[in-house]
């Protein structure tokens, strides 16, 4: 049997005006958790799992359209296996992720009948 649970919160805000063009700011925190028992004739397991990340993002839209979108990304997980009833073996780490994109937004072109 598998159950898991995610919970996510986020919020979007106006940081105001920079050369020209808006700027966004963004923050989100989500938590995660997983747990399975599996197992046949032979062997078992149960495996729980937690993990834990925050991202911080930002969005520069000048007035031309043209637009730098960044996130930082921060993650943390935490797992425990336990193999045929024995201890757990404890499984854990961490990791971070930094994106920067840049471009223009694609408009579609208009059909006409």
């Amino acid at each position: 049997m598998t159950n898991s649970d995610e919970r996510r919160y986020d919020t979007v805000f106006p940081k105001g005006e920079v050369a020209g063009g808006q700027v966004f700011g963004g923050l989100e925190f989500g938590i995660d958790h997983l747990s399975s028992g599996v197992g046949n004739r032979l062997a078992s397991a149960d495996i729980s799992a937690f993990g834990y990340d925050a991202t911080l993002s930002a969005l520069l839209v000048p007035d031309s359209q043209f637009y730098i979108d960044g996130q930082l990304r921060d993650g943390y997980f935490d797992s425990q296996i336990s193999p045929n009833g024995e201890a757990a073996v404890d499984a854990d780490d961490s990791g971070y992720e930094i994106s920067i994109e840049i471009g223009t937004p694609v408009h579609a072109a208009e059909r006409r009948c």
